[in-house]
């Protein structure tokens, strides 16, 4: 299985679905991150060193498109990047964050990628590879809890390794513990929707063809 995961920025991948990943890891799946930024306003050689440090020990490829943070947008040649970049991948399954996110990148990822991986499956722009076979998308959370999630992770094997590896983007951490917030919030999702446990949540958003 191959697992592509967009994230707007360092750190927001691991705290939507960083359980999920190390899960996926586990069953062997062929998972890469895409890093729309590599957060500049912080300082992008620390962002990406940090990134580093966490993905090259776990054996999980990455890749650095460098679009400015804060200020990149939905944009054919934006598009086409990421296009070209999913037709080279050939995921199974794509994550993405929800587009009732508060962050303006985090909701910008999500229109660029909604335009992105439907004409990457289709045989539009033939110039930019052969079409995907995108099986499955999933949108997570961040920032902004889904209002109505329709599909879960559990992730209890998952909690201490997950949190271990945020505490890794220490840039961020000593700035605020997003760490604990993730954790409680799987804490919370696991509870409420699943009975007991950790659990991240998401919005399933196509599933073999149809959009849901």
């Amino acid at each position: 299985m191959k697992i592509a995961i967009f994230a707007a920025h360092p750190d927001d991948e691991l705290i939507g679905c960083g359980g999920t990943i190390l899960k996926g890891l586990q069953k062997g799946h062929n998972i890469q991150i895409v890093f729309a930024t590599s957060g500049d306003l912080s300082e992008r050689k620390i962002r990406e060193k940090e990134v580093k440090s966490i993905y090259d020990k776990l054996k999980i490829a990455y890749h650095f498109l460098r679009l400015k943070d804060r200020y990149f947008q939905y944009s054919q040649s934006t598009i086409e990047k990421i296009i070209r970049l999913l037709r080279e991948i050939k995921p199974d399954i794509i994550y993405y964050p929800h587009h009732n996110e508060e962050d303006r990148d985090h909701k910008e990822l999500n229109k660029i990628m909604n335009e992105s991986w439907w004409i990457a499956n289709d045989t539009f722009m033939p110039q930019l590879g052969k079409p995907c076979k995108i099986k499955k998308i999933l949108q997570y959370e961040i920032w902004t809890p889904i209002s109505r999630p329709n599909y879960f992770e559990r992730i209890d094997e998952f909690i201490e390794k997950k949190t271990e590896l945020l505490i890794k983007y220490k840039s961020q951490i000593n700035h605020q513990r997003y760490d604990a917030a993730s954790r409680g919030l799987n804490a919370y999702r696991g509870v409420m929707e699943l009975g007991e446990g950790f659990a991240e949540a998401f919005n399933l958003h196509w599933v073999n063809g149809e959009i849901l």
